[in-house]
């Protein structure tokens, strides 16, 4: 296996990736103006529950399958048609799965789980669900490749036709949450028969049943490991809005949903560099000493950039939310500056989270999502009835900041790295302040 590592080989990729997800960002916000603007804060927090049901039947049923497909395909333990075809099984029996659960759920519960949302409503966006969990199988396949050219236009291609289909269904004929929900589920239908079409070479190539089982038993060996993180993520990033839905009007949710969706926004560049950190530090599990160096230099950089991005937003919020949204988000204001104290940790925290995973550790990134959680959710309940949205961003800042405690704490036992390191500025740091100043004086001369 070729170990060779290199800052620039990261620099690269990172880049492309970040270029994508300032594109996603970018699309991301003119999708949200375009919802607020024409669905009005009622509107948006009732969507805002419509789109929870398949997102959380993708996270409780997707088994970890994803992560694995990053950890053994970058790490060339698994070829991409063995992972490809068992995606698929895997894919077809977990949806099968979540329907037979969520449909009688649905019929016989909705009024208590969902407040709100008409039951057809709700049954449409369930629709979402397989679509949404064969794609996320195809797209980490992709990841684990470390494609991330291919990543990042296909990633990209979901969310600009979304756009697109809300501005003219939505914005332009006034179909509301109606069109809202259709717009996601045909446009998954296409980003979906796109992905079909992209591994099409890998349908002529055949491999044994025997290779299926194996491989789906080593996807459950690894994945459910990190899986059962991932769902503790999941109700961490989400518990707020469930339990707002129980305790607060739709208009009150839709505020929320918007200060929440701006803030996350600063977490493009952990995101970005956690796409490309996680195959990366698995494929260099035979050489420790460069992991040890790369993920304290990557982690505190991140960290600095994140708050520095931070402080710029929460400065120009209140004119960003009256100039895009109107008034009626206005009370989204100060929410948004207490979750991003939360943001700035967790950017931290997805770094180590990664690390973590790429050690063949990621039951450790579960074991404290468990108790990051169950603060979470008791303060949530705890604090929302008293302060509203407010006591929901407080908490949300709280569990990051708590979950960024125990992920140094993790790192530091698993690495052997002390603590101290992921703070601490190297030589690491020296090239690259270096490097910075060097490309600035030059930009600086050339005018």
């Amino acid at each position: 296996m070729n170990n060779k590592f290199s800052l620039k080989q990261i620099a690269t990729n990172f880049v492309i990736i970040q270029s994508r997800s300032f594109g996603m960002v970018f699309i991301g916000l003119l999708t949200s103006v375009v919802l607020a603007r024409a669905l009005g804060a009622e509107g948006r927090g009732q969507l805002a529950v419509i789109m929870l049901l398949p997102a959380m039947l993708s996270t409780f049923l997707n088994l970890g399958v994803s992560p694995a497909n990053v950890f053994y395909i970058s790490s060339r333990r698994v070829s991409s048609n063995i992972a490809l075809r068992t995606s698929i099984l895997l894919a077809l029996c977990l949806s099968l799965l979540g329907v037979s659960i969520s449909v009688p759920l649905l019929l016989f519960k909705s009024d208590t789980l969902f407040p709100g949302a008409p039951l057809w409503l709700l049954l449409l966006g369930m629709a979402l669900f397989p679509i949404q969990l064969l794609d996320g199988f195809f797209v980490s396949i992709i990841n684990g490749q470390q494609r991330f050219k291919e990543y990042a236009a296909i990633s990209l291609l979901s969310p600009f036709l979304y756009l697109t289909a809300l501005f003219v269904f939505v914005w332009m004929l006034g179909s509301g949450v109606i069109g809202a929900v259709a717009s996601q589920l045909v446009v998954s239908l296409v980003s979906l028969t796109v992905l079909f079409f992209f591994f099409r070479k890998f349908f002529g190539q055949l491999c044994s049943k025997g290779e299926i089982v194996n491989y789906s038993k080593r996807c459950f060996n690894y994945g459910g490991r990190a899986h059962l993180s991932n769902i503790m993520a999941f109700v961490n990033y989400r518990a707020d809005l469930f339990i707002l839905n129980l305790f607060l009007s739709s208009a009150n949710l839709g505020i929320y949903a918007i200060s929440v969706a701006l803030a996350e926004s600063l977490w493009l560049l952990s995101k970005g560099i956690s796409t490309v950190l996680l195959p990366k530090l698995s494929e260099l599990h035979n050489a420790e000493k460069k992991r040890k160096m790369i993920t304290p230099f990557i982690a505190r950089w991140v960290f600095l950039l994140t708050f520095v991005a931070a402080v710029v937003a929460a400065i120009v919020i209140p004119y960003a939310i009256n100039l895009l949204y109107g008034a009626e988000f206005m009370p989204g204001v100060q929410t948004f500056r207490l979750l991003l104290i939360g943001i700035v940790l967790g950017s931290f925290s997805r770094v180590l989270a990664n690390d973590i995973a790429a050690r063949d550790f990621p039951q450790y990134n579960f074991y404290a999502s468990i108790a990051v959680v169950s603060v979470n959710v008791t303060m949530n309940f705890i604090l929302i009835p008293k302060w509203g949205i407010i006591g929901a961003a407080a908490t949300t800042s709280f569990a990051y900041g708590f979950n960024s405690i125990l992920k140094i704490c993790i790192y530091s036992a698993v690495s052997r790295n002390r603590w101290t390191e992921l703070f601490l500025f190297n030589d690491f740091d020296k090239k690259l302040l270096a490097f910075g100043a060097r490309k600035a004086r030059s930009f600086l001369c050339t005018y």
